[in-house]
């Protein structure tokens, strides 16, 4: 399991080929400090 913090309460988690986006509101006072381009493919949230 490989666990990355991307900002603030972003946190995004790898498993078995899986790939999971967890962050639990806009608490981040960097304004677009996560950009979704930037991200590889997401299983959840689709």
């Amino acid at each position: 399991m490989i666990i990355s913090k991307r900002t603030h309460s972003c946190l995004i988690i790898e498993e078995k080929g899986k790939t999971i986006l967890i962050d639990p509101g806009s608490y981040t006072a960097q304004e677009n400090a996560l950009k979704a381009d930037d991200l590889k493919k997401l299983d959840y949230p689709p």
